[in-house]
């Protein structure tokens, strides 16, 4: 594998096919002190002992910037999502004031709503 702040290329071992992947593709990583974790869609497990000190450094790099070890795009989605069920609850809650609010009008004026 190489690994680069923009993409990620996997080289298959019994294929002669290099796949490039972007860090989407990346749900989690978590080091320790001899192994880089990256938890894709299938997890692999990196040796330290196989890293040279540079990549391991540009993991310790990458991890220092998000410790959580999500990746942007995850981020990104959680974070639309908790915006889009907040804008939810509030569509819902001004729903349920103009429909009491309606029908206090509407008792008032004598109108009979079913």
């Amino acid at each position: 594998m190489l690994f680069s702040e923009q993409n990620i290329v996997v080289r298959n071992r019994n294929k002669d096919l290099d796949e490039v992947k972007d860090w989407s593709w990346i749900k989690r990583m978590n080091m320790t002190r001899g192994t880089v974790m990256l938890d894709p869609n299938q997890p692999e497990i990196l040796d330290r002992e196989k890293l040279t000190e540079n990549e391991w450094l540009f993991f310790k790099n990458i991890q220092e910037k998000n410790p959580t070890g999500r990746t942007s795009l995850l981020l990104f989605k959680e974070k639309a999502c908790s915006l889009f069920e907040k804008i939810q609850r509030e569509v819902l809650g001004k729903q349920e004031i103009l429909s009491r609010g309606l029908h206090r009008f509407n008792k008032r004026k004598g109108v009979s709503v079913r």
